[in-house]
């Protein structure tokens, strides 16, 4: 039998990508904004004024090479959004709209 814990991650992101690699996927919590919505190209648009409108969840799933250091999350919105379902978000999106992150720690219990 499996547990799945949720932990808390403060790591920075960093650590998220590596996690991300090791082919762990994380839940992210974003303050997003209009351009969230529109993820054109699959590629979210990162904008110099920034006016949260609610907080999200996505699951973010890859890496990105371009931009360089982004991640590739995949929204609950389903396919129509983004590419199928995903869209790339970079580094400076993250690190200045993320507030909270978790992973999902598998592991065996007696």
């Amino acid at each position: 039998r499996q547990r799945c814990d949720l932990v808390a991650h403060a790591g920075g992101f960093a650590e998220m990508r590596a996690r991300i690699e090791a082919g762990v996927p994380l839940v992210l919590v974003l303050a997003i904004c209009p351009e969230f919505h529109q993820a054109s190209n699959a590629v979210i648009a990162n904008p110099t004024k920034f006016a949260p409108r609610a907080l999200h969840a996505v699951v973010a799933v890859g890496i990105a090479h371009d931009p360089a250091d982004g991640l590739l999350i995949r929204n609950s919105w389903g396919i129509h959004w983004g590419a199928q379902g995903h869209a790339i978000v970079s580094k400076a999106y993250v690190t200045a709209r993320l507030r909270h992150a978790a992973v999902a720690d598998v592991g065996s219990y007696s």
